[in-house]
């Protein structure tokens, strides 16, 4: 098929290639491609880079096994950077100090609540004293957020923990037992949430709606998991939608 190609020959070659999480939305690493990386990425689905210093390609996970399944690819305005949206594979750590993601630290200084259990004297930064706007400082309070989760968060990261969790076996996780259960039960679940959004809504407090819709939200996520579908694909039926009369829109809506 036909593809855009990257303007390699204004760096002499190679470009950066920025890594995002295609579910967590995350910057994970800055790396390079040249022409070939590229066109390995798209022959193999599989984020493929080269190496600046061994000047030799390389594939991401090729001997620690995170491989980055490539989602899709954006170039930019001036065709001389990429982005791959990508989701990982393995232990899902992007860094090689074992971190999930090669930005872990804050300039601030801050607790960002990611490990990196292998960062040395190598990876250490210098110290300095500079001025820095207030909502900075402000943030630079804030502690690490909980579990080492995420600064700003959407229903896409709770998704990525809950297909983690849905890797394992744990007797002790709920969304375990709703999975085994299979599509029939999660679906059970998804009527009986909605039902106690409703009661919420009519007879009780504000406090009880929002922890009855935070329910109904993970039962649904749990159900579209178990059914083999994604929250991006809800996202893209309501993009779809976007400047179409509701009205017009469900009249028009073939029952399949």
């Amino acid at each position: 098929m036909k593809i855009y190609m990257p303007k390699f020959e204004k760096r002499g070659g190679i470009i950066p290639a920025a890594v995002q999480d295609g579910i967590t939305k995350e910057i994970l690493m800055i790396a390079y491609v040249d022409r070939v990386a590229y066109l390995l990425t798209l022959a193999t689905g599989k984020a493929h880079f080269f190496s600046t210093s061994r000047k030799k390609i390389w594939m991401k996970g090729e001997e620690s096994g995170n491989v980055m399944e490539v989602i899709d690819v954006k170039i930019d305005c001036d065709g001389d950077a990429v982005v791959y949206i990508v989701v990982q594979k393995g232990e899902g750590v992007a860094c090689h100090t074992g971190a999930r993601t090669c930005f872990y630290r804050s300039a601030l200084r801050r607790d960002l609540g990611i490990p990196a259990p292998k960062a040395g004297e190598a990876e250490a930064l210098q110290t300095v004293n500079a001025e820095v706007n207030e909502k900075f400082m402000r943030l630079a309070r804030l502690g690490p957020p909980q579990n080492g989760g995420y600064v700003t968060w959407d229903l896409s990261q709770l998704e990525h923990r809950l297909r983690k969790r849905a890797k394992t076996s744990s007797k002790e996780s709920y969304t375990c037992q709703l999975l085994a259960k299979g599509v029939r039960h999660c679906a059970k679940k998804v009527g009986e949430e909605g039902m106690e959004v409703m009661a919420a809504a009519s007879h009780e407090t504000s406090d009880r709606l929002i922890a009855e819709s935070a329910d109904l939200l993970y039962h649904l996520l749990v159900l579209l998991i178990a059914s083999g579908l994604s929250l991006s694909m809800v996202e893209t039926e309501l993009l779809k939608r976007q400047g179409k009369s509701g009205i017009k829109e469900k009249a028009s809506r073939k029952k399949k």
